[in-house]
C-alpha cells in the first residue's frame, strides 16, 4: 500500500463509520454482548481520570440512558497493516447519568443537564482490523 493510499481512504472511513453506527445502536439497545463485541480483550480508554478496561467501559456505556451517539466528523483515518487510527468527533445526548460507584463515579459526574442537551466528544480511536469487522483497541476522548 502506498503512503498516499494509508491516508483517510474512503473504504477505512465507510467501515469505521458503519461499525461506530452498530456500537452506537448496541449501547441504545442495552446489548451488552454486543457492545463487549466492539471491544477488543485488551481494550483500554482514557476518560477524564479513568481508565477503564473492556468490561468496565461496556457498564460506563450500559449505566447511561444514551439516546444519541452520532458520528459529526470522522477527521482522518490512517491505516497501518491491520490496525487503522482513526481522529473523529461524535454528538452523545442522554436521558439520564447516574452514579456508577463501582467505578468511583459519584454525584453529578457526567454532567446530566449538558448530556440531555448533547455534548461533542473529541476522540483518537485505535482499532484493528478483524475480517470484516473492526475491534477497538483504544481510545481517548475529549469533550
Amino acid at each position: 500500500m502506498s503512503a498516499a493510499a494509508e491516508w483517510d481512504a474512503p473504504a477505512d472511513v465507510a467501515l469505521v463509520s458503519a461499525t461506530f453506527d452498530a456500537w452506537a445502536a448496541a449501547v441504545i439497545a442495552k446489548d451488552r454482548p454486543l457492545v463487549e463485541s466492539f471491544h477488543d480483550d485488551g481494550f483500554r480508554v482514557r476518560l477524564g481520570d479513568l481508565m477503564l478496561d473492556k468490561a468496565k467501559h461496556a457498564t460506563l456505556e450500559l449505566s447511561v440512558a444514551v439516546r444519541e451517539m452520532s458520528i459529526i466528523e470522522i477527521t482522518s483515518t490512517r491505516r497501518i497493516g491491520d490496525m487503522l487510527l482513526v481522529w473523529s468527533k461524535h454528538l452523545i445526548r442522554a436521558d439520564a447519568v447516574p452514579p456508577i460507584p463501582e467505578l468511583g463515579l459519584e454525584g453529578d459526574w457526567g454532567d446530566e443537564a449538558a448530556a440531555r442537551e448533547g455534548f461533542v466528544q473529541t476522540e483518537f480511536t485505535v482499532w484493528r482490523q478483524e475480517g470484516d469487522r473492526l475491534k477497538c483497541l483504544m481510545f481517548e476522548a475529549r469533550t
